[in-house]
This record gives structure tokens, C-alpha cells and sequence, in this order.
């Protein structure tokens, strides 16, 4: 997709406003103008292409480690999928180099083993995690209650001997805006359970935004390890002469940063019809994107009995 420097808009300004050259505050105003109508073109479509990740696998489950003296032990752990033996396995946010599993047996509360250092590959939907050599492997509970052992008919070895204060807590069900390794979200748009707008129809789950991310509703405890989410990257902003502005915003934001300049300068008249010149390049590329079919397709939404039904 093709794009523009912020150093070509800046020109055309000038060449707009017939000035050679600008103040050094006028440069730092005009910057500041751009990201506002970048912000602005960015808002102004929730399906821009260039913006838009369609169904994106993403893990909705998280735990949070507190208590151990290591602080890189203490972060939040995102579930990466379960080892041949059926336990969950997270690696670090923060520091991916710790690890931690969840093991798979049947007494309450399940038991956790923290490692650091252990290589985390993914085959065929399987967890493969290797061991590294730097020597911490610790077991933690699961909050909030205590480990009670399972003394039938023999109590696995380590079940009572848990690190003292380590506390693994699981965190509702929730998409954040930043997860390492991922694109970060600006706007979450549509969230389902399995990979959606392929042949078949999937369930999608309502869904409330705080600045933790995306929680979602009607869904059992631990049920979706994963969800495919649908959103917006973030809107880039532009910091240097270099950055790049997009060539479906170029010359909407260059009308409409030369109409504030000039409202600035009290010449209230021509910028309102710098301003009018501005909203038509807008409306050109909002209907281009409208024909491309992202809002009838992506942005689509039947809400039924079946489809809204929790599973």
C-alpha cells in the first residue's frame, strides 16, 4: 500500500501556504496539526485495510505470579497451548524466558511449576517445552486456596512441597491491548471463538473494553484458551521527518492542516474552505473502502439464538 513521507506533506503546506520556508514554532504547530487530523482520518473508519487484522488467534487466558523473590518470577503469564500430557503452559509477558505449566492432575487446586530459561516450540498444536540450564524450578499454588495433597492411593512427591508465598492467580478471561509478540490493538472490533469469515459460521462473544483490554461475557470459566479477534492496529503518529503517512490520508491531512494554520492566523474565511477541500478527499476514500466490502463482510453482524449462546 502505498504511502507518503511526513517530510512531502510538510512541503506541500508550504507550497499551499506560498512560503518558503516556516518559523521553527510553526513547524512544531504544523506536526502537532498532523497528528490531530491523523487521528482524525484514523477515527473516522473502523475497517481502513491498511489498519485492519481480520480474526486473529490470540490467547484469553492469563495467570498472575506474586510473592517470589526473583522479580522477573512475578508477571503476568499468557497460555502459548498444553504439552503432550494435557497441562496448560504460559510463558512470561513481561520476560518470556520464564515459564510456567500447569499440571494436569486430578486433585483441587492444580499444581504449578515456574522455570526459567526453557524454550518454548509449538508442533502441531503441541507444547514442547525444553529445559534450560539455569537451574530455577520452583512450585507454586493456585490461589486462593491451599494445596491439599492427594494421599490416594500414593500423594505425587512434590504435591506439599510448594515454595513458600508463591501465588499463581487466574485471571478472568480477557484479551489485552498489548501482549508480547503481537500486533498492539487500538480498537478491538469483533471477537469469536474459532477462526471467522471462512465457509463456516462461528460463535461470537460479546464483550466489554476497559484499559485492560477486552473481558469477555457468556463464557464458561477456562473455556476459550483461545479466541480469534478482529481490530485495529494502532494509529502510528508521526514523530520525524521520515515517518510515513498513508496516501489515503496524504491530502486530507494537508488541506486540513493548512485550514488550521490559517485559522491560526485569523484567515477564518480560507480556512473553511481549506476545510471543505479537506472533508472532500475524506469522503473519496471513505467511499473507496466502503467498495472494497469491509464493512459487508468484516464488519457484518446477525445476531441469532444459536450464535449468541454460550457454549
Amino acid at each position: 500500500m502505498q504511502t507518503r513521507s511526513y517530510e512531502s506533506l510538510f512541503n506541500l503546506v508550504k507550497s499551499l501556504a506560498g512560503v518558503n520556508d516556516f518559523t521553527t514554532e510553526e513547524d512544531s504547530y504544523i506536526l502537532n496539526f498532523t497528528n490531530r487530523r491523523f487521528k482524525q482520518a484514523y477515527d473516522a473508519y473502523p475497517f481502513w485495510a491498511r489498519y485492519l487484522v481480520a480474526s486473529e488467534q490470540r490467547s484469553a487466558l492469563f495467570v498472575d505470579v506474586t510473592g517470589h523473590s526473583e522479580s522477573g518470577v512475578n508477571q503476568k503469564y499468557v497460555f502459548v497451548g498444553n504439552d503432550a500430557q494435557g497441562g496448560g503452559v504460559y510463558q512470561g509477558e513481561t520476560d518470556g524466558s520464564y515459564t510456567l505449566s500447569r499440571q494436569p492432575y486430578s486433585y483441587t487446586p492444580q499444581a504449578w511449576v515456574i522455570g526459567k530459561g526453557n524454550v518454548v516450540t509449538i508442533i502441531n498444536g503441541v507444547v514442547i517445552l525444553t529445559i534450560g540450564s539455569s537451574g530455577l524450578s520452583l512450585k507454586a499454588q493456585e490461589s486462593p486456596a491451599p494445596p491439599t495433597p492427594n494421599l490416594s492411593p500414593t500423594p505425587n512427591p512434590w504435591e506439599c512441597s510448594y515454595t513458600n508465598n508463591v501465588i499463581v492467580t487466574l485471571l478472568p478471561e480477557a484479551i489485552p491491548f498489548v501482549s508480547r509478540g503481537k500486533t498492539n490493538i487500538g480498537e478491538f472490533l469483533r471477537i469469536h471463538r474459532n477462526n471467522a469469515f471462512d465457509r463456516n459460521s462461528t460463535l461470537e462473544y460479546d464483550f466489554y473494553v476497559t484499559e485492560n483490554g477486552a473481558s469477555l461475557l457468556n463464557v464458561q470459566g477456562g473455556s476459550s484458551n483461545f479466541v480469534y479477534v478482529t481490530y485495529k492496529k494502532e494509529v502510528p503518529f508521526i514523530t520525524t521527518t521520515t515517518d510515513l503517512i498513508p496516501l489515503e490520508f496524504f491530502y486530507f491531512i494537508a488541506h486540513a492542516v493548512y485550514a488550521d494554520f490559517l485559522r491560526m492566523d485569523g484567515q477564518n474565511e480560507k480556512a473553511i474552505a481549506e476545510e471543505q477541500i479537506a472533508e472532500q478527499y475524506l469522503d473519496d476514500e471513505l467511499g473507496k473502502a466502503s467498495i472494497i466490502a469491509n464493512t459487508n463482510i468484516v464488519g457484518k453482524k446477525i445476531s441469532t439464538y444459536v450464535n449468541r449462546q454460550s457454549r
